[in-house]
């Protein structure tokens, strides 16, 4: 509906993909479109940061300056509690879809940014799981997720709480023919590469300077096309966001050490590894005794936004039925 709206006025919408932004990470993505590096095989998101258990909080009366009824919104109406104001709302399904959608969207929307007019994917598969807290929250503390597109191109995306100051990770890294680039900024030639050193690409950014600079200029000049991070951009990432949490979702709940390359990707795979390595060794965890929700692997139809062969459910999750008066109309 917001697409229709934007397209039928006048009215300069941006989102708050503020990388759009910066000159440095749009040469990245230019640099996928320049074809220097040849074809971008995966294109890789991490938001890993360290954030504690929440405990649990017993219901209680809200306080007397808020509006519990507008601050739930089209939530289901449910009794308040402090872990839900004013942050941790977001570890829980009601109102949040954890960090993937948090700091995750932010390095979602380079990730794909980097495939060059990336859309929609055609499959989705996320496994995870909140393990170590005994808390209250509900969304998964660490999640690995994979997302294909139709000609390939693979976009990974992983979200750890359980990390140090040695493996704490906010970036993307990108995996091309003649090598790969690390932390936006290292590059590492691959073997037998006629490429040594990150090519230099020249961008076009929209006018005024950072991110409220540009809402600023486009908001005065009227042109939409002035806009670094148009709706329809933060539609798309955090869209993916939402892909990933519905196949984790509708999962199956298995022992952790006992799941064996859940992907159908060699990439993947080695990064679960990874990630298995950094948790029984960095936090201290015994994988036997933590659960893991392995998700459905499902197929998403581009033109239709809907899963197809997916199970019943999926799609019911695509869009969830609002709290009068906070009806949504489908259309605008």
């Amino acid at each position: 509906m917001c697409t229709d709206l934007i397209a039928k006025s006048d009215r300069i919408v941006q989102v708050g993909m503020q990388r759009r932004s910066s000159s440095g990470w749009a040469k990245l993505a230019e640099l996928t479109r320049s074809g220097k590096l040849g074809r971008l095989k995966v294109s890789h998101g991490i938001a890993s940061k360290p954030r504690g258990g929440i405990g649990h909080k017993e219901p209680k009366d809200p306080p007397a300056h808020l509006d519990w009824n507008l601050w739930v919104g089209p939530a289901p109406m449910q009794p308040y509690h402090e872990n839900l104001v004013h942050y941790d709302w977001h570890w829980f399904w009601d109102f949040g879809n954890g960090e993937i959608g948090n700091q995750g969207v932010h390095q979602m929307d380079v990730a794909r940014w980097a495939l060059a007019d990336a859309t929609w994917p055609t499959y989705v598969l996320s496994v995870g799981g909140r393990i170590k807290w005994d808390d209250q929250g509900e969304t998964p503390n660490v999640q690995m997720t994979v997302f294909r597109y139709a000609d390939g191109r693979v976009l990974f995306f992983e979200n750890c709480n359980l990390v140090s100051k040695k493996t704490r990770r906010v970036s993307n890294d990108f995996l091309y023919e003649k090598g790969k680039i690390i932390d936006t900024g290292k590059f590492e030639p691959a073997e037998g590469s006629d490429v040594e050193k990150m090519p230099d690409v020249d961008v076009k950014m929209g006018p005024g300077s950072g991110h409220f600079g540009n809402f600023i200029a486009a908001m005065r000049s009227r042109k939409k096309e002035d806009l670094n991070a148009p709706y329809e951009e933060g539609r798309l990432s955090s869209g993916l966001c939402h892909l990933g949490e519905i196949s984790w979702w509708l999962g199956k709940e298995k022992t952790w050490s006992d799941v064996k390359d859940p992907f159908e990707d060699d990439y993947a795979n080695e990064q679960l590894d990874r990630l298995n390595h950094q948790l029984t060794e960095d936090q201290g965890l015994d994988l036997s005794t933590c659960k893991m929700q392995v998700g459905v692997a499902m197929t998403f139809d581009p033109k239709t936004e809907r899963f197809v062969d997916a199970p019943g459910k999926a799609n019911d999750l695509l869009r969830r039925p609002p709290r009068p008066p906070f009806d949504v109309p489908d259309h605008a």
